[in-house]
């Protein structure tokens, strides 16, 4: 739910698209602009990204190798220990290997995804939305996307002369400033 000091940052113009909240960040698609509101009981962050500045929202994934490393040195360095301070260690290097086994299979197959925003002058690490498996996620983002015109798109947008904000091809006036786009 959005509080009223989210809601006192919202020009009259500005309209809620699709919340999504993800742990203690609530992610807020306006027809303007993303807002990350991150809210603890000792503060409230606020920040904000306008479609113009977007240059990608790219689907990441990270997989947990380093666990897999982590493991095979723990096989290798713990069966040398057990073999020097136990006579018969059978049962602990046999205990250590399925240990080891599992925390190798385990860095195999997990994985971290999240959704990264690129834009000009921001940290791709500040905004990641991390709920890429449920459908609010992907919703949200297909809404932030609806708003975006990425550069792969380039012959379909048309620049303002003005402000030099992007605008779709079929666009008469500037979505930021309201000058016209069909000068001549």
């Amino acid at each position: 739910m959005i509080d009223e000091f989210v809601r006192g940052q919202l020009s009259p113009k500005e309209k809620i698209e699709y919340i999504n909240e993800v742990g203690d960040t609530t992610w807020i698609a306006t027809n303007k602009r993303v807002l990350k509101y991150t809210k603890s009981w000792t503060n409230k962050d606020l920040r904000d990204l306008a479609y113009k500045h977007i240059v990608s929202i790219n689907l990441k994934e990270e997989r947990a190798y380093w666990l897999s490393v982590f493991a095979v040195f723990f096989f290798i360095f713990g069966s040398y220990f057990v073999s020097i301070l136990f006579p018969e260690p059978s049962f602990l290097i046999m205990f250590i290997g399925a240990v080891a086994f599992i925390l190798f299979i385990v860095g195999i197959l997990v994985s971290n995804s999240y959704y990264e925003f690129n834009a000009t002058s921001i940290k791709p690490e500040d905004w990641k939305i991390k709920d890429t498996k449920s459908e609010r996620g992907k919703k949200f983002v297909q809404v932030i996307r609806s708003h975006c015109f990425f550069e792969e798109s380039i012959e379909r947008i048309k620049y303002c002369p003005r402000c030099g904000t992007k605008n779709p091809e079929n666009s008469n006036y500037c979505s930021s400033c309201g000058a016209s786009l069909n000068l001549k």
